[in-house]
């Protein structure tokens, strides 16, 4: 046998291997071939990024990861049923969530120095766009996000409306509006009584 067309063919071979899987893995909008349901436009809120990824197969999953090497996200989508979906960030609030077949979100934050559960929150319909966060981990929603823009705390066991004026945050508490400041999805009021 002939080393050189030995080696010219291997050489050939590994080539026309690595530009079928260069091809395969290129970013592109996975979502184009889905059908237009509220499937679709909530993956598109939930990872603006997923009309431009990289795509692979992890055992029964499908990984989607994003073009961009600084983001710091995956979504896994199990092949045969679709779902659960589980969807990881790990950009500025690292986060685990899990979406099932009816749009509702559960997602657990973490510190991610010390590995310990920061806070959750649960979404009755994804794409309804409510929220309820519990900030504190005590088993009681603190607070709700949505619909929309609004923002409404537990306070005493009733949801009140936060109300923005002046570029800060009030609350009606026992018939009197108090100053309260949101951080890392919890909230307390500014000036205790």
């Amino acid at each position: 046998m002939n080393w050189k067309s030995f080696a010219l063919g291997f050489l050939s071979g590994v080539a026309v291997i690595s530009g079928i899987s260069h091809w395969v893995s290129r970013p592109r909008d996975v979502t184009a071939s889905w059908p237009d349901d509220d499937n679709k436009k909530g993956m598109k809120m939930l990872t603006p990024w997923i009309t431009n990824s990289r795509v692979a197969k992890l055992g029964a999953f499908a990984a989607f990861v994003p073009s961009d090497p600084q983001k710091a996200e995956a979504i896994l989508h199990p092949m045969k049923s679709g779902f659960p979906k589980v969807i990881i960030n790990a950009d500025s609030t690292p986060s685990i969530s899990f979406m099932d077949s009816k749009n509702r979100i559960i997602s657990v934050r973490f510190n991610l120095a010390t590995g310990e559960f920061k806070s959750y929150d649960y979404s009755p319909s994804f794409v309804g766009g409510i929220s309820y966060v519990d900030g504190n981990l005590d088993g009681a929603y603190d607070l709700r996000i949505g619909p929309g823009s609004s923002l409404a705390v537990n306070y005493k066991n009733n949801w009140q409306p936060v109300i923005r004026k002046d570029k800060k945050r009030y609350v009606e508490a026992d018939g009197v509006l108090r100053e309260i400041e949101m951080k890392d999805f919890a909230w307390s009021f500014l000036h205790p009584q």
